[in-house]
């Protein structure tokens, strides 16, 4: 699938540098990590190839995290790994499940993107500046794209929302195929979409961690793509018994705008891996479905020359 370009999306810096490096993706270095998972190793194309550890989620400064390899070795860090305190994915289901009961009751804060009890939506609405929706209703809930604000930070994660007329292509796709689970990789209005309707079994992985207040963790793992990386052990779990459970797989992967396509199909390579080996040989298929922009076909075939590049052009909302 090619992604229909939008003349509101300003050049990503990721994109214009592309050629200064390359990412080396077989390697025995032990992988170091930031503080938003395990990095890429990175070589310039320039000066000599040096080859450095970098973040694998932001493509900017908002990560200063670096590595380089000297001799072969991986040299300290100027910029130290720091764990992030979050609070688990049952705890943000829990307040969600208690505020859910009477969602007319509930208000979101877009801004902080915060669940809000009625109880406490006066103190909250002394924030200057914040945009609260209050009222809930339960379709709300269930298509949260509806009520956060997506993510437009085009060195890490850029969202870009499918509109109708994409989804119902994919719909359409996922009942013509007859796939019994369908895995979104950063597609949750896909995830949205399919799931509302009871179309098939869907399992969302995605970075961000709003979505986790919404989604309970046997539909949701939060997830690096780049690096097919869990950043819990049961999310991990969790994933593993959707792949076990569907024979018939499509995984439906929409990436930040920007990311590099290498890393992005070995993580779905080794998904589908994982997904044959769970099966122990039986006979099962795994097909795979990726937005990405139509000026990196050549990277597409450069990594897997049997994957094929449509002709329809995805929209967004």
């Amino acid at each position: 699938m090619k992604r229909k370009q939008r003349s509101s999306e300003p050049n990503d810096r990721a994109t214009r540098t592309r050629g200064l490096f390359k990412i080396i993706l077989e390697h025995d270095h032990v992988v170091p990590s930031c503080p938003h998972g395990p990095c890429l190793l990175f070589e310039r194309q320039k000066e000599g190839g040096q080859q450095f550890f970098s973040c694998a989620v932001h493509r900017s400064n908002k990560c200063s995290f670096h590595r380089t390899v000297v001799a072969n070795k991986v040299a300290r860090s100027s910029a130290a790994a720091i764990d992030i305190d979050e609070p688990s994915h049952q705890l943000l289901r829990k307040r969600f499940v208690r505020l859910a009961k009477n969602p007319d009751e509930a208000s979101f804060c877009r801004t902080c993107s915060a669940l809000i009890s009625s109880d406490k939506l006066e103190k909250h609405a002394e924030s200057a500046g914040h945009s609260v929706i209050q009222g809930l209703t339960k379709q709300q809930l269930l298509r949260p794209t509806t009520l956060l604000t997506a993510l437009s930070n085009n060195d890490s994660e850029a969202q870009y929302w499918f509109d109708q007329n994409t989804l119902d292509v994919v719909r359409s796709l996922v009942t013509s195929g007859a796939f019994n689970g369908v895995l979104c990789v950063g597609a949750p209005v896909v995830f949205e979409e399919l799931r509302a309707k009871k179309v098939t079994r869907v399992f969302l992985l995605d970075y961000d961690a709003r979505f986790m207040k919404f989604i309970k963790p046997t539909e949701m793992a939060r997830y690096s793509m780049l690096v097919d990386h869990f950043f819990d052990a049961r999310g991990a779990e969790e994933c593993a018994r959707f792949l076990a459970e569907t024979n018939k797989l499509l995984i439906v992967a929409d990436p930040p705008f920007g990311a590099m396509v290498s890393p992005l199909l070995k993580s779905l390579e080794q998904i589908a891996q994982r997904h044959k080996l769970l099966h122990e040989g039986a006979s099962v298929e795994c097909r795979k479905l990726v937005a990405l922009p139509y000026f990196l076909e050549k990277q597409v075939k450069d990594y897997d020359a049997n994957m094929k590049i449509t002709d329809f052009k995805v929209s967004f909302v």
